[in-house]
């Protein structure tokens, strides 16, 4: 290392050594956190959410000591407070800390009520984190709590993805309605950046949930799309032509029953203006879905349309290419009906 590093590195010490020896301190004391881990993960928490640099833990103690300005003392006494409280509740009007007046820097707790286990909060908390670009957002597992600081905006659009994903699990509640007006929410106040919450509920397997989220996500080529499997919740934003295919697919392909081969077409047009197409072909019953997916491959070698996935249990083929295509498709389909 060279003199000018070691110069430095001494410096950074020194200076760390002196903040921490003069910066006010607070020793918090943990009343709800019964374990190791849970005291581990309140620090991170707030460590992480606050932008905090000196906290020490007391395992023995159940101690949390944190060295730092009045401002950020104060924000800690109130996430601390929040998080170490066995009776939080998403219903408190305490769940939101603006860190400065002047400008757009907002905290909030959202207190999942539905989640049942790690993996259902870490699902919802995945999903809001990437759909509404927060940088900052953890979780509290023990309380099925999630942190989020970003701007109001993106605090705004978080806690509307919390209510529309944060629902029981598939045959425990009501179900969702695809169509309802609540589940879009409209980003850009030029109304094309939209997002879409889409509830999969006649998915009868995880496996088949995740095969239809592929499929939209594909079909649209969505780039944010994020699933929660418990309620077969699909989250996707993008643009309102992309979004409005979507709910197109969700509605034709999340049914229950036999779809009927000789029904009518389930095609949807992307815009006036472009050659761009979209079908749902529905083949007949295949006793594999070895020969179904054979069927496609065949059908899709020939046309060399390069945009189409399956939906294995309704024997399902959605399919994106020109008017020509799609007519060469459905005339080599209707051949092997025969």
């Amino acid at each position: 290392m060279h003199t000018r590093d070691i110069r430095l590195l001494t410096m950074f010490l020194f200076t760390s050594a002196v903040f921490a020896q003069s910066a006010p301190e607070r020793v918090f004391h943990f009343k709800a956190a019964d374990t190791a881990q849970d005291v581990q993960e309140i620090a991170t928490v707030i460590r992480n959410i606050g932008g905090l640099r000196e906290l020490s833990i007391d395992d023995t103690q159940k101690t949390l000591t944190i060295h730092g300005t009045a401002g950020e003392l104060a924000f800690a006494d109130w996430l601390f407070n929040d998080l170490d409280d066995s009776e939080a509740s998403s219903q408190s009007s305490n769940n939101e800390y603006r860190m400065s007046v002047a400008s757009d820097d907002v905290v909030h707790v959202f207190h999942l009520t539905n989640a049942a286990t790690v993996q259902q909060v870490q699902e919802i908390a995945t999903s809001v984190r990437s759909i509404a670009e927060i940088r900052r957002l953890f979780t509290y597992n023990a309380s099925k709590t999630i942190v989020a600081r970003g701007s109001a905006g993106q605090i705004a659009l978080a806690g509307w993805l919390v209510s529309q994903a944060d629902k029981p699990p598939v045959g425990q509640g009501i179900a969702q309605s695809q169509n309802s007006a609540a589940s879009e929410y409209k980003y850009a106040a030029d109304g094309d950046d939209v997002v879409k919450v889409l509830y999969l509920t006649n998915t009868q397997t995880v496996e088949a949930f995740q095969e239809l989220a592929v499929l939209i996500r594909s079909i649209t080529q969505i780039r944010r799309a994020f699933t929660y499997n418990a309620p077969r919740v699909l989250m996707v934003r993008g643009t309102a032509e992309q979004t409005a295919l979507a709910t197109w697919l969700s509605n034709e392909l999340d049914k229950t029953g036999q779809h009927d081969p000789g029904s009518p077409v389930h095609e949807y047009k992307m815009s006036a203006s472009t050659d761009d197409v979209v079908r749902v072909f529905y083949l007949p019953p295949t006793d594999t879905i070895a020969a179904f997916q054979g069927i496609v491959t065949d059908v899709r070698k020939t046309t060399n349309i390069r945009t189409a996935y399956t939906y294995n249990g309704p024997r399902a083929w959605a399919v994106r290419g020109t008017t020509n295509e799609i007519a060469w498709a459905d005339q080599l389909i209707r051949a092997q009906k025969k």
